[in-house]
């Protein structure tokens, strides 16, 4: 039997042996074993191209599982797969698993089918300058970066304050921004009115935006676009029409319009010019530029 010194001396040194083991599991473990924050959605599906744009610009590409087939592969969104978005594939949604859907407002249906299965679900129009920027900075938000928006809305007003500095805004000429025209028999036009996104570019351009109700796009028919007779047309046309081709047309039908007498026809096919996000100062550059110009 060992003496009562010796077992006292025998306990401390196991007490401190503890002690040093308990130190190096606390202090000299790595970092990397931190588990991560579960709340903070990691698998996003992007149902319109302005939300997988912005997302992308931000930088949460990598967070992006699938977009709506609308959107461009290219400068911001690279890696996802494509999702029919208008109507919404549900099943094809959930197969993927996402913890946060997002898409336009008028998806009521798919909302309702996102919150009953409890999965995070935000909607966002992105219909204006406003808009881009109060979406952008929910979701960095929803996604714990917050910091990500602000970078981003700084550019977008960099943009703003850069491209309508450079450019001679002296001018102001009335404008009608059409987005379809031509598509069938019927002389029927779509453009923009005051509140849309593409005519609140136009006034930071300097141009009178010439509208014919409250809506933000309005059916319109030949007779109404006569009457209005503006200064210059601006058309956003699909990717696939021929530009030339366009102009011609608008040269043939409608050769009375002020527009046509002073060579104010400009018809684009670039899609990303009318896509609200960040293409933002990309549009704001063609339409400052063809304004300025007239």
């Amino acid at each position: 039997m060992q003496p009562y010194h010796l077992y006292k001396l025998n306990i401390h040194a196991l007490l401190y042996f503890s002690l040093f083991i308990l130190i190096c599991l606390t202090q000299c473990s790595p970092k990397t074993s931190v588990a991560p924050n579960n709340d903070v959605p990691h698998r996003l599906v992007a149902l319109t191209p302005s939300i997988a744009e912005t997302l992308c610009a931000m930088g949460f590409e990598d967070k992006l599982v699938a977009a709506s087939r609308y959107t461009k592969r290219g400068e911001y969104c690279h890696e996802y797969i494509e999702l029919q978005s208008m109507p919404a594939d549900l099943e094809a949604i959930l197969a993927l698993k996402p913890d946060l859907v997002l898409a336009h407002p008028s998806d009521s249906k798919l909302a309702q089918s996102m919150h009953k299965r409890g999965i995070l679900f935000r909607a966002y129009a992105m219909d204006s300058i406003e808009s881009i920027k109060s979406a952008a900075t929910d979701m960095a938000e929803l996604l714990g970066e917050r910091e990500k928006a602000e970078a981003f809305n700084a550019k977008l007003q960099t943009d703003i304050d850069e491209i309508t500095q450079k450019h001679d805004l002296r001018k102001s000429p009335s404008v009608v921004l059409v987005v379809e025209a031509f598509a069938s028999q019927r002389s029927n036009f779509y453009i923009a009115q005051h509140n849309a996104y593409l005519a609140e570019c136009a006034k930071l351009c300097g141009a009178r935006v010439l509208s014919h109700a409250q809506n933000d796009w309005q059916l319109i028919e030949a007779e109404t676009l006569i009457q209005l007779d503006p200064d210059l047309i601006l058309h956003f046309a699909p990717e696939y029409a021929n530009a030339s081709d366009l102009a011609r047309l608008w040269r043939e039908k409608y050769p009375r319009l002020r527009a046509i007498q002073n060579d104010g026809i400009r018809v684009f096919t670039n899609p990303r010019l009318s896509l609200p996000g960040p293409n933002l100062g990309l549009a704001l550059q063609e339409i400052c530029h063809n304004i300025a110009q007239l």
